[in-house]
């Protein structure tokens, strides 16, 4: 299976192709920051930090919504990066 590097401050989360592609729809229907970290994904970028909390904001409703097993551990992995880029004192 195909899978695509998140690049993070401090690592790259690889993620199956299809869970990169949800994440880049769900992101681009956030409006303007969004779809700058959509695009900044698609290019291949580190998210900035800006753009961390909107992500992790995204990664916790979709969490929510599916359930933690359906949500994969991939994801949480990232979810999990994300949080410790966001709240580095936490």
């Amino acid at each position: 299976m195909a899978t695509v590097g998140v690049r993070l401050s401090r690592t790259t989360i690889p993620l199956a192709a299809d869970e990169y592609d949800e994440l880049v729809r769900r992101l681009a229907q956030r409006g303007p920051g969004g779809v700058r970290a959509s695009r900044d994904l698609q290019e291949r970028r580190a998210l900035t930090p800006e753009q961390k909390p909107a992500v992790l904001d995204l990664l916790n409703q979709w969490q929510r919504e599916v359930g933690a097993e359906a949500f994969g551990k991939p994801l949480a992995d990232l979810r999990l990066e994300m949080h410790a880029d966001v709240n580095p004192h936490a």
